[in-house]
């Protein structure tokens, strides 16, 4: 038990959690959409851990104070531009709100594919 303990604990302090043990999600490409709107393309590899899908979301958004971010697994449905066609609409894994000035942050899942323990975080499809 002693050592198992020491285990537990060592993944604890070192930080290393089941994300650090799975595949990368890495961003294909960013666009700009818009001033503080950007369409981020990523590739995510089967048993990637999909909250890596949200911290590529606030990284797109660098020091924007007021920013919106979305992400596309699949950069054929991704848009270039404004306004997003129907596709673009229905095909996001996720969308990331943030205005730094009143703390305010929102997060919505396409909740098919990602299921998430609230409805509240999920997109209306």
């Amino acid at each position: 038990m002693k050592r198992l303990g020491t285990i537990v604990l060592a993944v604890i302090v070192t930080g290393c959690g089941p994300a650090a043990f799975g595949p990368r999600v890495e961003v294909i490409e960013t666009r700009n959409l818009a001033p503080g709107f950007f369409a981020v393309v990523v590739d995510l590899p089967e048993g990637a851990d999909t909250d890596q899908l949200l911290q590529l979301a606030k990284r797109a958004c660098g020091s924007e104070q007021r920013c919106r971010s979305a992400i596309w697994t699949d950069g054929s449905q991704a848009p270039s531009g404004l306004p997003m066609d129907l596709t673009a609409l229905t095909t996001i894994a996720l969308t990331y709100n943030a205005n730094h000035h009143t703390g305010y942050e929102k997060v919505a899942w396409d909740c098919r594919r990602f299921p998430q323990p609230s409805s509240d975080a999920c997109l209306a499809h």
